[in-house]
């Protein structure tokens, strides 16, 4: 129920009663003007929340491109991995070989020490 705030008593009695003739506009008056506020409100928080929409939309799509770019770097770090412990077990492979063809040319040096001797 709207009242009005005035000095005179009598403009709250005629105003505050239901069936009272000025009290009608009024209350007209007062159920638009909070209608327009209600639907001022209501548009914007309908903005707002599709603002917010579009922010959480651009977030998500952020964050998967972030687990695609994680999950190839994570990918890649892997094959690189695999190739440097290729190349480690290479290179143990040819210092294996190297060391074999030095006991083999300690063994001829030796051979050839006995035989010049």
């Amino acid at each position: 129920m709207i009242t009005l705030r005035s000095n005179a008593p009598h403009d709250l009695t005629t105003l505050t009663k239901p069936n009272a003739r000025n009290a009608r506009p009024v209350r007209m008056h007062g159920n638009k003007s909070a209608l327009a506020e209600s639907t001022k409100r209501e548009e914007c928080f309908k903005r707002t929340i599709g603002i917010k929409d579009a922010y959480i939309g651009s977030l998500e799509k952020a964050l998967r491109e972030m687990r695609t770019e994680c999950a190839e770097t994570k990918v890649a770090a892997d094959n690189m991995l695999v190739e440097a412990y290729q190349l480690i077990d290479e290179a143990q492979e040819k210092f294996m070989q190297a060391e074999a063809k030095v006991c083999a040319a300690e063994s001829l040096r030796a051979d050839a020490n006995r035989y010049n001797s």
